[in-house]
């Protein structure tokens, strides 16, 4: 199984990014299914089906130390970087201390029950399209990509995350949800 622990954004947040990205046409850029859209809390890759229990365990005890929060997606950039780019991403803005916060800690559990620790510090980032090297990519979309960098797209309130797999289809890569870890809510909010 290919899994991950990942926050997902609800669809009236994805509706504004899908509505933007409609926008801008290249033969380069393959956006994300709405329904795709998420911030990677922690990357697994192949494990075993044996190990989701231990899994859930994890997830259930670094829920237990946080409590819901505003994240608000605004801003955005280039993996690796604005010469070589492969990823379009939306940043985030308030609540980023709290979402590298929860992932950090869900890393250090996990990192105690044998999962080697991550090489990069975590950057919570929405990859929102991918980039095909030399398939067109010109400055136009560009520009309007650009653009992004200083929009205010959406807030939502993170009240959980999930343990999720990758499934590869014919159709294409589909996340499917397989546990849910809430996170306290404070306040109503």
């Amino acid at each position: 199984m290919c899994l991950f622990f990942a926050v997902t954004i609800p669809p009236e947040v994805t509706g504004g990014i899908v509505t933007e990205s409609k926008k801008i046409s290249a033969p380069s850029l393959c956006w994300v299914a709405p329904d795709n859209l998420h911030f990677t809390l922690r990357f697994l890759g192949e494990t075993d089906k044996g190990r989701v229990a231990e899994l859930i365990s994890a997830g259930q005890e670094t829920a237990e130390k946080h409590h819901s929060f505003l994240l608000a997606i605004a801003g955005a950039g280039f993996f690796p970087d604005e010469e070589r780019p492969r990823i379009f991403w939306a940043g985030v803005g308030e609540g980023e201390k709290k979402i590298i916060f929860l992932a950090n800690n869900l890393s250090a559990t996990l990192n105690k029950i044998g999962f080697l620790p991550e090489e990069r510090p975590f950057l919570p980032h929405l990859t929102v399209a991918r980039i095909k090297v030399g398939a067109g990519f010109g400055s136009i979309p560009y520009q309007k990509l650009e653009s992004w960098k200083t929009r205010n797209f959406n807030f939502f309130s993170v009240n959980e995350f999930y343990l999720m797999e990758s499934l590869l289809l014919s159709t294409g890569v589909v996340y499917k949800k397989v546990h849910s870890f809430s996170l306290e809510v404070l306040d109503g909010k």
